[in-house]
């Protein structure tokens, strides 16, 4: 789930495709998106992100897309296709012009939010890709994997920058502070 910070609302997911969006104060349904819109998941969802303008969320699936939606009206705008696994994490750049995902199928794409096509893919990664993160330029690029390594990269040529055996187990997080100069990681 995520909790916005503009307004005081929760963006939630889950196995039932559902994403959600409540009013944090009354814990009210404010809208839902995928069941009441002729494009939707066909698996779980496995993450939601909204960008720092509330403009538009994105989820991520198991059945290996992503779907960017207008968060005022519910309407899905673009359905993202190219991983081979499923879509593990996905986060913006602060403009929301730039998405980048993360996949079980040890890729992480780089997306153009406007033409819904993909700008570069990384293949860096030698395990399942579980966490991304982006500056928010957007172009330096943070992706975990299950094997604990962290790899910051070039988000318009994949030029490597730095790789770390971060942890020794799963990295489950991974963010760019906003000063764009730290980064941080968690792992189970």
């Amino acid at each position: 789930c995520v909790f916005s910070t503009v307004k005081p609302r929760i963006l939630t997911a889950s196995a039932d495709r559902q994403i959600q969006l409540w009013d944090a104060n009354t814990g009210v349904l404010i809208r839902q998106f995928g069941r009441i819109d002729s494009i939707g998941h066909n698996g779980t969802v496995q993450k939601v992100t909204i960008s720092q303008d509330e403009s538009l969320i994105v989820s991520a699936s198991a059945d290996q897309t992503l779907i960017v939606w207008d968060a005022n009206s519910g309407k899905a705008i673009a359905k993202l296709e190219g991983h081979s696994g499923t879509v593990t994490d996905c986060a913006f750049n602060a403009d929301s012009s730039i998405l980048v995902s993360a996949s079980s199928d040890g890729a992480v794409f780089v997306w153009d939010v406007a033409s819904a096509r993909p700008i570069y893919k990384y293949y860096g990664h030698e395990e399942s890709v579980t966490s991304c993160a982006i500056n928010n330029s957007g172009d330096l690029v943070l992706s975990g994997s299950v094997d604990g390594m962290l790899h910051k990269w070039h988000s318009k040529d994949g030029v490597l920058v730095q790789k770390t055996q971060a942890h020794d187990g799963r990295i489950t997080c991974c963010k760019i502070a906003s000063n764009e100069v730290l980064a941080i990681s968690s792992a189970e």
